[in-house]
């Protein structure tokens, strides 16, 4: 069932190999926190179906926290299994999204990275130093 997921984000939504990947590496994870380590792949359609609750998600998340992972990461695995709900839920297997009623966490914000005056001018001075030299 994953595979056909992940075959529709890469052939229909045209998704980059490498989110592809990631997709499938947050749905691999997500089924080895509920069944011991298995993959979806070892699983049947109704374990695959049946793991998708709101409480099960919630833990998956707190335990991804625990275990050091950044909010940020934590925010993209629950966009790859959204995803994955959502097309389960187009497909009429599932009723609704669970995962749309779990709290995400909060990323921190970065702030910006602001150059000084001198910084500024040693780089141009640098630029012009370097066209000079090769004209």
């Amino acid at each position: 069932m994953t595979d056909g997921f992940l075959d529709y984000i890469s052939n229909q939504k045209r998704y980059s190999p490498r989110t592809a990947a990631l997709y499938g590496e947050a749905l691999r994870d997500y089924y080895a926190f509920v069944y011991d380590g298995k993959t979806p792949d070892a699983l049947s359609e109704a374990e695959i179906l049946e793991a998708l609750t709101k409480n099960l998600i919630r833990g998956y998340v707190a335990s991804a926290i625990e275990g050091g992972l950044s909010p940020r990461t934590v925010n993209l695995k629950l966009s790859a299994l959204s995803s994955f709900c959502n097309w389960l839920v187009r497909g009429g297997r599932l009723a609704a999204n669970p995962v749309r009623k779990v709290y995400r966490p909060k990323e921190n914000r970065r702030l910006p990275v602001f150059y000084t005056e001198a910084t500024l001018e040693s780089y141009f001075e640098e630029r012009a130093q370097s066209r000079a030299d090769s004209g």
